[in-house]
């Protein structure tokens, strides 16, 4: 062999040993220790950082996965159910929202058949209570001049006197009333008096059944609350009703006032300076005269 084909073998040899050496190196070859030493004068200055596995192509130390890890199959499951449920839930809104959408085209149609949206919106006047004036509230409360024919200690109840009071009807009424610690007998009995005559019946003990209430005035006098009687005219008759003055009388019997509609009407009755029983501010009368009370600008109840 010529010198120049012994120049380029041994050339060869240290260019192959170096690439061998360089493949050591990266871990992508494998090489003992005598391996190293006889790749033609390499010199083996430094171990090799990393080295390959003979199961694995690639090592924990270097970092670096081929694959990623793949998640638990439970894990998957439980992902998949959620993602399940939350489809399930947007469907259910949307199903709720069409819903909402239909009811209010129908609501709108509604109004629009009996052209509630051209009606102009009703104000409410003072006192107006659910859509009723304060004196349509009185027109459902029917007060009568009574006259007390009996008045006696009701069995059973130490403070309630009970009346036998003559409206002018075929059968006296029986009213019971608590102002047996307030007024004396003589002044109830023999005496006219104004009774709220349509209230919803009251049941005391077993035996009695009020229908009717007597009306009074009262005032707080220190610790103690005055009352004082209603009385119509002296000319006025048992069973004439009461009205409001300048308004026309309306004799007819009015039907049962709701407990609602009476504790309204209650509110607005009270006397005036000159002891005139109001309602609203107008005067109560019957036909034979006004309705007077002793106690000025006293609540009526």
């Amino acid at each position: 062999m010529n010198s120049v084909d012994e120049i380029f073998k041994e050339s060869f040899d240290k260019i192959n040993s170096i690439l061998m050496y360089l493949d050591h190196q990266l871990g992508t070859v494998s090489l003992t220790e005598e391996e190293i030493k006889s790749l033609g004068g390499v010199k083996n200055q430094v171990e090799p950082a990393y080295k390959v596995s003979d199961e694995k192509n690639t090592s924990d130390k270097s970092g670096i996965k081929d694959k990623k890890e793949e998640k638990p199959k439970e894990e998957k499951k439980e992902e998949k159910k959620e993602e399940v449920k939350k489809e399930e839930e947007k469907k259910e809104e949307k199903e709720e929202e069409k819903k909402e959408d239909k009811k209010d085209k129908k609501k709108k149609e509604k109004k629009k058949g009996n052209g509630e949206e051209n009606k102009p919106k009703e104000k409410k006047e003072k006192g107006n209570k659910k859509g009723m004036d304060v004196k349509d509230i009185f027109k459902l409360c029917d007060l009568r001049v009574g006259y007390v024919e009996e008045c006696t200690i009701m069995e059973g109840f130490n403070d309630i006197y009970s009346l036998v009071i003559d409206l002018g009807e075929e059968t006296k009424r029986k009213i019971g009333t608590g102002l047996r610690n307030h007024v004396p007998i003589d002044k109830i009995k023999g005496t006219k008096i104004v009774v709220f005559s349509n209230l919803k019946p009251k049941k005391f003990g077993e035996n009695f059944v009020s229908n009717g209430m007597v009306l009074t005035s009262s005032l707080k006098d220190g610790d103690k609350k005055c009352y004082e009687l209603i009385r119509p005219d002296e000319k006025a008759k048992p069973g004439e009703k009461v009205f409001l003055d300048g308004t026309e009388l309306d004799p007819k019997k009015e039907e049962t006032i709701s407990p609602k509609r009476f504790g309204q009407a209650m509110e607005h009755f009270k006397t005036d300076d000159n002891c005139f029983c109001n309602y609203d501010g107008v005067k109560l009368k019957t036909e034979s005269g006004y309705i007077t009370a002793p106690l000025k600008n006293a609540p009526i109840s």
